[in-house]
């Protein structure tokens, strides 16, 4: 005997009774129905919203991955090869330990992660909270905030669209101001000479630490010019590091030698922390323009005979012992003090090895001279005879020789190119 409902009608209330076997049953069991088929329905489509695809947006770039990204514990995790990779970090994955490690090539960011461990490291320091890779589908993923927040972007997640955005943080007014007012001082402590001031602006952490130094007083105890900076840009920046490129304007005020000149350079520079001093951590010039070279090389000095004939014989003798690979004669040509010269002259035995080539010095003039060093114009062509190709050229320079203690000559690492033409 099947059960129905009996309607009751009370004021405006309406009721149902239980009644054996009552259409109203039929109808109660038709309207259920439809609510059933209503409510699966609207559970599908609640099921294929939440499978929609995580989009990883990265400077309004969207990244693509080797396998989607996954929600897991109510964390997105991504593949991470595909994410080190768009953060230009240079990776490696030790297949022993299974630990997966990214630097960055900018902000000097480095994080390890290990499958199986819940224990990360950023630089070298223990990482908050549970931090551990995931494999799918043969991938290793890994927590796409932790990273993110490692390298100090921004990020973003809208469970609306399903979608994270990576943002760089942009430099604010403040940090512009706090850039220019380190390049001021740049300039100017090259500008005054003071070596205390040049140093307290360097990065004494830096390996480049000495090169830099050198770099930006190497002429400063001998001769007097103005410096000036200019910011061009800022190319990347996080709360401790940024890479500038910058326009600088050099002139000799007096004494010395020197070629005025103008240069766009790339500066790296970190702080401790947000609102820190900045620090250099490598300066490389990329272009530079001589704007003096004519009325440099047209300058005629007085040199004794003597010493004369000694600076044109360590020229030609470099020039003959290149063109006879003979490393051992070449390498007495120089300055035996430079930093970092036998390192230098081990990559120079390479060279030789690899290539045959064949040096001619067309032209020589000593542009500048006192008794202790000598700056040498020169004009220099060098052809393959074999080996791998190479592009035949003519060079113009100026180079720097020293006399030492016992009155030979010697080259040293300081040089100027003044053009190079390819033939």
């Amino acid at each position: 005997m099947m059960i129905g409902y009996e309607s009751l009608e009370l004021g405006r209330l309406r009721y149902l009774n239980y009644i054996p076997g009552g259409k109203e049953m039929r109808k109660l069991t038709f309207v259920t129905a439809f609510f059933m088929v209503l409510m699966l329905a609207s559970a599908g489509m609640a099921t294929a919203d939440q499978q929609k695809p995580i989009q990883v947006w990265l400077d309004g770039e969207e990244l693509v991955f080797e396998v989607q990204p996954v929600l897991h514990n109510n964390i997105t995790y991504v593949e991470f090869r595909s994410l080190f990779t768009a953060l230009d970090f240079k990776i490696t994955y030790e297949a022993t330990t299974k630990r997966i490690r990214g630097t960055s090539i900018y902000d000097n960011v480095t994080i390890e992660m290990t499958i199986g461990s819940d224990k990360a490291f950023i630089n070298g320091q223990p990482a908050k909270g549970n931090v551990q890779p995931i494999v799918r589908d043969g991938r290793t993923l890994v927590p796409l905030r932790f990273v993110g927040e490692a390298t100090e972007l921004d990020v973003q997640w809208d469970a609306k669209d399903r979608s994270i955005t990576l943002t760089t943080p942009g430099p604010t007014a403040q940090d512009y101001e706090q850039i220019i007012s380190f390049l001021t001082k740049l300039g100017e402590a090259q500008s005054n000479g003071n070596e205390a001031e040049v140093r307290a602006l360097l990065n004494s952490g830096s390996p480049l630490y000495e090169s830099n130094y050198s770099a930006l007083m190497e002429f400063l105890n001998q001769v007097k010019i103005k410096s000036e900076y200019e910011l061009s840009f800022i190319s990347n920046m996080t709360n401790t590091s940024t890479m500038i490129m910058v326009n600088n304007e050099s002139t000799k005020i007096s004494d010395g030698f020197y070629i005025d000149n103008k240069s766009f350079q790339a500066l790296a520079l970190s702080r401790d922390n947000k609102g820190g001093d900045w620090k250099l951590d490598s300066l490389l010039a990329l272009i530079t323009e001589y704007t003096n070279a004519e009325e440099v090389l047209a300058s005629e000095p007085t040199v004794p005979a003597e010493e004369k004939a000694k600076i044109i014989a360590l020229l030609e003798e470099q020039i003959n012992s290149s063109n006879d690979n003979d490393n051992q004669r070449y390498a007495a040509t120089f300055d035996p003090n430079i930093p970092g010269l036998e390192e230098s002259l081990a990559f120079l035995d390479v060279l030789m090895a690899e290539y045959n080539l064949h040096y001619e010095l067309n032209d020589w003039k000593i542009v500048y001279y006192d008794e202790l060093q000598a700056y040498v114009y020169f004009s220099q062509t060098t052809t393959r005879i074999d080996g791998p190709e190479y592009a035949d050229n003519r060079m113009e320079g100026i180079l720097k020789v020293i006399k030492l203690e016992d009155g030979t000559w010697r080259v040293t690492n300081t040089s100027f190119t003044l053009s190079i033409e390819e033939l």
